[in-house]
């Protein structure tokens, strides 16, 4: 039988404060893995196991989509839902095409002040310097995409795929699952996935496979509205067994099985691309033993709970920030080097700019600051 096990987090307004808390603790680790080679780096939960923040990001946008628009559809305001979605899509494109300019800036001026010229010979920026014109074209048409700021694109164009998951959805959750099943398979059989330009390649992203953790993070949130989503006691025993051995994989055996994980990389397909089928195995046990201890719950009174819930709630945001933020790390350390100080500054100091954002974006919404009440964001 299913055990219920803990219930969820509320926080005011109807907002899930669990959802928040996640999408807090993702988006710090999205940041402290954009800063590359920094100390922190090492203790993020990608080096041990075979998932990451993208899959995390890419489900609990699903899951809060579905949260927010699923009863509406369902219930026949498709109308309204379609339209939400429609400038939902449009702001994360311009957010998308604002964050890359930004980063460009920042690396031209590092370049530019540093001397030197190797931080615009990388993740796509050379164009910028070779080809500016086509580079322009291929950055507003989402063909050219830039290494550290490209998963914006993948999420407009799977917002776009919503309203069709919502409209199977209506008609059976199941159905609408295997459909998106049935899409990820002829993406990895028939190698489907959209074409940078003018760079010869693919998205990094590709939208055909990730889609799929979309779907499931929908269909949970529709669960979720019906009620909790059960705990079974086996499932989860068998959750944490998957997890525990990713952990030894990733690890190389606790450091006594030197290249495990480069074997488990060659047999386990893992590959980022096209959601690797070990990639998905290892995010779903890991979502279902943090959902079946009730982790968030149990943190509700530690003292990073409150914070982290701040950053999540402003999701687009902290993400903007970050962005921007990692692009000033990765310049600096890159000058300078990495050092314990430095890195310390870097993470410990942009880790507290986006919670103070964050709370200033709490008091904007909740017209504690009065001079920002007025401009206050739809929830």
């Amino acid at each position: 039988m299913p055990s219920q096990g803990p219930r969820s987090t509320h926080g005011s307004g109807g907002r899930r404060d669990d959802i928040d808390f996640w999408r807090g603790f993702i988006l710090c680790t999205i940041f402290i893995n954009h800063v590359p080679g920094n100390l922190f780096e090492r203790f993020t939960y990608r080096n041990y196991g075979f998932s990451d923040s993208s899959e995390a990001f890419v489900f609990i946008s699903g899951l809060s989509l579905s949260l927010a628009y699923g009863s509406k559809f369902l219930n026949g305001g498709q109308g309204l839902v379609l339209v939400s979605l429609a400038r939902r899509a449009i702001k994360l494109y311009a957010v998308h095409i604002l964050l890359s300019l930004a980063g460009l800036a920042i690396f031209a001026s590092g370049a530019a002040l540093a001397q030197n010229s190797t931080l615009m010979q990388e993740h796509g920026r050379d164009l910028f310097i070779d080809d500016p014109f086509s580079a322009l074209i291929g950055l507003f048409s989402l063909g050219h995409q830039l290494g550290y700021f490209n998963i914006l694109p993948l999420y407009v164009l799977m917002l776009a795929m919503t309203p069709a998951m919502f409209w199977l959805a209506k008609r059976n959750r199941l159905l609408m699952l295997a459909a998106s099943l049935a899409v990820y398979l002829l993406s990895r059989v028939a190698g489907l996935n959209v074409p940078s330009w003018p760079m010869k390649g693919d998205w990094f992203f590709d939208p055909f496979s990730w889609q799929l953790m979309m779907a499931v993070g929908l269909a949970v949130g529709l669960s979720l509205r019906d009620g909790a989503v059960p705990r079974n006691r086996l499932v989860l025993l068998v959750a944490g067994g998957l997890v525990l051995a990713a952990a030894f994989c990733a690890t190389d055996g606790l450091s006594f099985w030197p290249g495990l994980m480069d074997l488990a990389r060659e047999r386990a397909d893992l590959g980022k691309t096209t959601l690797g089928a070990g990639r998905i195995v290892h995010f779903f046990a890991l979502a279902y033993v943090v959902y079946g201890i009730g982790l968030a719950h149990n943190m509700r009174h530690a003292a990073w709970f409150r914070p982290l819930c701040s950053i999540g709630r402003s999701g687009l945001w902290s993400f903007a920030i970050l962005s921007v933020l990692a692009a000033v790390g990765q310049v600096l350390t890159q000058s300078l080097g990495h050092s314990v100080l430095l890195d310390t500054l870097l993470i410990g100091g942009g880790l507290g700019l986006l919670y103070g954002c964050a709370m200033l974006l709490d008091g904007r919404r909740d017209g504690a600051i009065p001079l920002l009440a007025g401009l206050s964001p739809r929830r």
